[in-house]
């Protein structure tokens, strides 16, 4: 055993060769030391335990042997060199075994893993491609590699990390047409290995598959579901989600089809849209906290259209209130901007009943928090065993990490999961320090994940219902204080899905208060003369015109039919510089378009709108 400022002593270690993509580490340990070990590997000489690959963690106290299983897959193709450290039960590190050098590793040529849609698959004529490899790919230019029969025009283009392929069409592709597509077995990884098409371990074969596009497409996409549901009191920070049926085109969805308001103020939002197998998300987050106690109406445009060219049949229009709280005090954790030092799953010894090399923690650009932060999150893509009796997944963030941070029970934990409609659980749990000591864990409920898209999840720890059941051992929250042990996943047979990826971001812990905040309205002073598209546009029979003046004057807004003729004078008068609404009601007029004009001193504008009864 250890003082808490004790460091354990290094073991030994002795390398051998078992298998072309195999190497056996054997440890000898620190006679007596009943310990954690730590097995890393490194691409290169210059060995750290901080930035280097940990293969596992292994607790005993007597020697051992681990198998280090390579896939073939990995980008290296040099030698690994293997060292081991013991960890104390305060994490307290030794210094570092012996290092032993591997052979020059294998990497086997890269093949196609994937297609979407796969090999004969049916797809709408503006949908794109997707073509993923096992390795990573060399980023080489695709024009003369991607070959179509019959031709068409597209254009191709890397994934973030080289490892798959996108192709968009820019003109809508043939109606029940078949297509062949042939990846070149020129392309290559980023060890210059030439494709491996047929998966027979030898390169340079071309990849083929094929695709047809739908007929005829004349039904809407259908919503399918709305988060958070109306009738319920939202958060301040909260984010709005739209679930779809069926994918939609992306060149359809932009801002100015997108419009939240408070009573009559334009609220800025920005949108994060996802396709999620035949179906799709779209959410929306306003770029500033909302106001406490206050109602929204958010618009989604008519114009929102499938992949068929499809419209949805009618605006969506949904009202939200905040409720009274708003975030007083925000602590972040992780915004997943960078590596932390969580463990991949396989690592805690409470994971169990999952396939340890389908399941893995990572960093993606992917999907994010649609607004002002970095784009990119965490995700978890897993695989359960469903066979197995028992399951969880425990993805633990370690105390030592400067990340983990510590708070009491005034504050709620709170994290954005973008869900896959899996039914997977999810809960949080923490470590809970009391009478001098961190001595016990708490979780919240289990919560299911049944909605595709982004949405708000939160630990509320002053509410005694919402602890959950697991290593406790009074499942209360009476800490003098608390700090991060996991995100935790559990698999319920014949309800949730056997495998899943979901993502996660913004990561924080905030004390809310319901004392009163200053409200402003819109800031800043413009610097010119502005008109903007009325919303809802068409409308039936209220909308809304903005516009904005730089200085105080004269202004007039007029409303005049195609004939020229002025119909409503809505601003007639002094009007002082800033950002300004006025509502519209057509109700007297009839169905068509019409001309509106903003007259100052110093600029005429005028746009259009259409009114439809």
């Amino acid at each position: 055993t250890y003082m808490n400022s004790d460091q354990p002593g290094a073991p030994v270690i002795q390398l051998s060769k078992t298998g072309d993509l195999s190497y056996k580490i054997d440890v000898s340990v620190p006679a007596n030391e009943t310990a954690r070990y730590a097995i890393y590997r490194s691409e290169d000489d210059v060995l750290d335990a901080d930035t280097d690959k940990i293969l596992d963690f292994i607790y005993t106290d007597q020697d051992f042997s681990y198998t280090d299983q390579l896939s073939g897959l990995q980008d290296f193709n040099g030698q690994y060199h293997y060292f081991v450290t013991t960890l104390s039960r305060f994490w307290i590190e030794s210094p570092l075994s012996n290092s032993q050098l591997s052979d020059s590793v294998l990497s086997l040529p890269p093949t196609v893993v994937s297609t979407t849609p796969a090999d004969s698959g049916l797809i709408s004529i503006g949908s794109g491609l997707r073509i993923d490899f096992s390795k990573t790919m060399s980023g080489q230019s695709l024009d003369s590699l991607i070959h179509f029969s019959p031709a068409v025009n597209f254009e191709a283009a890397w994934g973030s990390d080289n490892k798959f392929i996108t192709v968009s069409f820019p003109d809508l592709l043939a109606k029940a047409e078949n297509y062949t597509v042939v990846i070149d077995s020129a392309i290559t990884d980023v060890n210059g290995r030439l494709l491996d098409g047929n998966a027979d371990s030898t390169e340079g074969d071309s990849y083929l598959f094929h695709f047809s596009t739908k007929g005829d497409d004349d039904i809407p996409p259908q919503l399918i579901a709305a988060y958070p549901p109306e009738g319920e009191k939202i958060d301040s920070e909260d984010i709005f989600t739209f679930w779809f049926n069926e994918p939609l085109l992306e060149d359809s969805i932009s801002s100015d089809k997108i419009a939240l308001y408070q009573g009559e103020t334009f609220i800025d939002t920005k949108f994060f849209y996802r396709k999620s197998g035949e179906q799709s998300s779209l959410s929306i987050k306003a770029t500033e906290a909302l106001n406490p106690d206050t109602k929204y109406t958010l618009f989604l445009d008519s114009s929102l259209v499938d992949t068929a060219g499809n419209a949805l049949t009618s605006m969506i229009v949904r009202e939200y209130e905040t409720s009274q709280w708003h975030h007083a005090n925000t602590r972040k954790v992780d915004d997943f901007a960078a590596p932390a030092g969580w463990w991949q799953p396989s690592g805690s010894g409470s994971t169990t009943g999952i396939l340890d090399s389908k399941t893995t923690w990572g960093f993606s650009k992917k999907a994010y928090i649609p607004g002002p932060n970095i784009k990119k999150s965490a995700y978890l893509k897993y695989s359960w065993d469903t066979g197995a009796s028992a399951h969880l997944i425990r993805e633990y963030l370690p105390p030592t990490d400067p990340k983990n941070i510590e708070f009491d029970s005034t504050y709620t934990m709170q994290v954005y999961i973008f869900g896959d409609g899996s039914g997977t659980l999810f809960r949080f749990a923490v470590d809970e320090y009391y009478d001098g000591k961190w001595q016990d864990t708490e979780v919240s409920q289990w919560i299911t994940i049944d909605w595709i898209g982004w949405r708000l999840v939160e630990w509320k720890l002053t509410d005694p219902n919402s602890v959950g059941s697991w290593i406790s051992s009074n499942e209360e929250i009476t800490g003098n204080k608390f700090r991060m042990d996991s995100f935790q996943f559990d698999y319920v047979p014949g309800e949730s899905a056997a495998s899943g990826l979901v993502y996660l971001d913004e990561f924080r812990v905030v004390q809310k208060s319901n004392a009163p905040v200053g409200i402003t309205e819109r800031p800043g002073v413009p610097v010119e003369y502005t008109l903007g598209q009325n919303y809802p546009n068409p409308f039936n029979p209220v909308t809304t015109i903005s516009y904005s003046v730089p200085q105080s004057g004269r202004v007039r807004l007029l409303v005049y039919d195609m004939q020229g003729r002025e119909v409503v004078r809505l601003v007639d008068g002094f009007v002082t510089a800033g950002n300004h609404t006025v509502r519209f009601n057509g109700n007297k007029l009839a169905s068509g378009s019409y001309i509106y004009r903003l007259e100052t001193g110093e600029k005429v504008l005028t746009r259009k709108m259409l009114l439809i009864k």
